[in-house]
């Protein structure tokens, strides 16, 4: 049971929202969202995730949270959306041993069937009012939860990878953005072998329509070894921490904080 204070007044300072998204999965999503908290944190800029990748969400395995039932998850937040106050959404979070608060997605399929966009507007606009920033990990693809999360995001990450399933997907995912008037994303073109991809930045723009804010560099070796290692991909000087810490500046600059 999660405490719940109905008298607990809510900050009027909102926080701000990043939602990262991928038009299919396997594109390095939460890897990616997992790092850049990771980081704003050690900027001293308090952090918690929400995990909307409903069925297919890792982003507790990636703060090593192993779903218990002493964990909340966002399925316990459902009954409460009337209810949210930050007292409500801080007793819900788990705490990581990077410091980011986490609330991870449900445990089943029956959990997750129950949640509406309605429930994500709330839990969204609840985590804004309680924390000074908020990341979003959704579902891939034109996924209506994915849109409905973006749609009240401050700012969207859309990554891809310079591949043509994963350029299409981005694709349909932008048209999708463009009919639901969700505001333009940040373009991350992950693990391309800069120059030698067989879509080149060129081509991959044009067909898009969109420039791209940030490259990361495909680097299996450190990525692996440094997973292995249970350490995050920005603990060392890597041609992946670079571009992730490029992303972090460029998201810190539209946020107004010091990288």
């Amino acid at each position: 049971m999660i405490e719940c204070e109905n008298n607990y007044r809510i900050s009027n300072i909102r926080g701000k929202v990043i939602s990262f998204t991928g038009g299919k999965g396997g594109v390095g999503t939460t890897t990616i969202l997992g790092e850049i908290a990771y980081l704003f944190f050690k900027l001293g800029t308090e952090t918690a995730c929400v995990d909307f990748d409903i069925h297919n969400g890792s982003l507790h395995m990636k703060f090593d949270i192993t779903l218990t039932d002493r964990i909340h998850t966002v399925s316990d937040l459902i009954p409460l959306v009337g209810e949210l106050t930050p007292r409500t959404i801080s007793n819900a979070v788990s705490s990581t041993t990077r410091g980011v608060r986490i609330l991870p997605r449900p445990e089943s399929i029956e959990q997750a069937s129950l949640l509406s966009s309605s429930h994500i507007e709330a839990m969204i606009k609840s985590f804004s009012l309680t924390y000074p920033l908020v990341l979003i990990d959704t579902p891939a693809g034109a996924n209506p939860i994915a849109v409905s999360t973006c749609s009240v995001s401050d700012i969207t990450v859309l990554i891809t990878t310079p591949e043509i399933p994963s350029i299409i997907g981005t694709k349909r995912l932008l048209d999708t953005f463009s009919s639901s008037k969700t505001p333009f994303p940040l373009l991350v073109v992950n693990r391309s072998f800069v120059g030698k991809d067989a879509l080149t930045l060129g081509e991959i723009e044009s067909f898009l329509g969109m420039h791209t804010s940030v490259i990361i560099a495909e680097d299996t070796f450190n990525t692996r070894r440094l997973s292995e290692e249970g350490r995050f991909l920005s603990d060392e000087k890597t041609p992946v921490s670079r571009g992730i810490r490029a992303l972090l500046k460029e998201l810190s600059s539209l946020l107004q904080i010091h990288s």
